[in-house]
């Protein structure tokens, strides 16, 4: 239904003075009259929960910040927050865990790094068994080579698993972390006690005493890893974002070279993408054990060690992995390592996109 758009404003120039007057009431009586004449448009909604957090009706103020991020569309950010801080306020912890995890994934399709980890390590604190948010934070960690970091998430996941009974799960994600760090003792520990349960670390009372002690100083190390992980992934992302500065040097690039860099972007989002927690239990190699092999082949490319990289992109697939750009990426190691079959075979396979036909044109010229 149209209204009067001016009459509307007006009144909700009116209300929003009753709320800096801390007059509540009035409040609420001048944003329902705005209501009464335009409701697909945020600002009523957003009055009208201020006016109710005044009054202490968080449930009323709830509802109509939910309204308010459903007809906005550029403050889709800021009502988030205000829906998370409410529900956590109102003691809702699941359901503020699950919303700093919508707001961790649209920080990092905006690439600020910062907020969307911050928002993933909020979730888990209140909710520590959300699998999605130590996946997102393990695949940030691995995508900046911070292992420690990547590894402390993965066995996060894998304790979880564990205690919902779904052992093998849990010793793959192991496996995982150990490709990431194959000497940590953490991950071995880790192993040990998903194989054999609580009777593997049988120590005196006394150990364990000392071992509740010992803890928190590990917590404060993680956390500096955390920090300083965040730093290197602002900076690396921001290097690769398409900034101007760089734009030169994208004028210069191959063709074949674009494909690599639409490529990473795929796998980006392959890595990133949304995945039902089913998966885990399903046969063969899980989705989480393909993304850490397409982190380190990333890795290994941007270093220049070519067969590793291949090894690891051939192991993903071989996992049941079959992404256009991970074959296109295939396609050009095989051509520096000299591999010409190969490289056919990968860049007929790349080619079910489209989009890669041109890329692949080139790389064969």
């Amino acid at each position: 239904m149209s209204g009067n758009v001016q009459k509307y404003l007006e009144v909700v120039k009116i209300g929003e003075q009753f709320n800096a007057e801390g007059k509540w009431r009035d409040a609420i009586g001048a944003f329902r009259m705005a209501l009464s004449e335009i409701k697909n448009r945020p600002e009523a909604y957003v009055g009208l929960a201020e006016a109710c957090v005044g009054r202490k009706q968080y449930d009323r103020a709830l509802d109509c910040y939910k309204l308010a991020f459903r007809t906005t569309k550029t403050h889709k950010v800021e009502y988030l927050e205000k829906i998370a801080d409410l529900q956590e306020r109102m003691g809702r912890l699941g359901d503020a865990a699950r919303t700093y995890m919508a707001l961790g994934e649209t920080f990092f399709k905006q690439r600020n790094i910062d907020s969307a980890i911050s928002n993933w390590q909020r979730a888990n604190r209140l909710d520590p068994d959300l699998l999605g948010a130590h996946k997102r934070l393990a695949l940030a960690f691995q995508r900046q080579n911070n292992t420690r970091a990547a590894v402390r998430e993965y066995l996060a996941i894998a304790r979880i698993l564990d205690a919902q009974g779904k052992k093998a799960d849990a010793l793959k994600v192991c496996a995982a972390a150990a490709q990431l760090e194959p000497d940590n003792p953490d991950v071995e520990a880790a192993i040990e006690l998903i194989e054999k349960g609580a009777d593997a670390f049988d120590l005196p009372e006394e150990d364990e005493e000392e071992e509740v002690i010992e803890q928190p100083q590990r917590a404060d190390d993680d956390q500096n890893s955390v920090f300083s992980a965040v730093k290197q992934m602002a900076s690396i992302l921001e290097a690769s974002g398409g900034e101007s500065e760089h734009q030169t040097g994208e004028l210069n690039k191959s063709m074949a070279e674009r494909g690599v860099d639409m490529a990473r972007e795929d796998i980006a989002e392959e890595l990133f993408g949304e995945e039902d927690e089913d998966n885990f239990s399903a046969e063969g190699m899980l989705k989480l054990e393909r993304d850490a092999l397409l982190g380190q082949a990333l890795h290994f490319q941007d270093r220049g060690e070519i067969d590793s990289a291949i090894a690891c992109y051939e192991k993903a697939v071989s996992g049941g992995l079959n992404l256009p750009a991970v074959w296109y990426m295939l396609g050009t190691l095989y051509m520096q390592n000299d591999q010409e079959m190969g490289a056919i075979q990968a860049f007929d396979k790349a080619g079910s996109d489209q989009r890669y036909t041109v890329f692949i044109r080139d790389a064969l010229s």
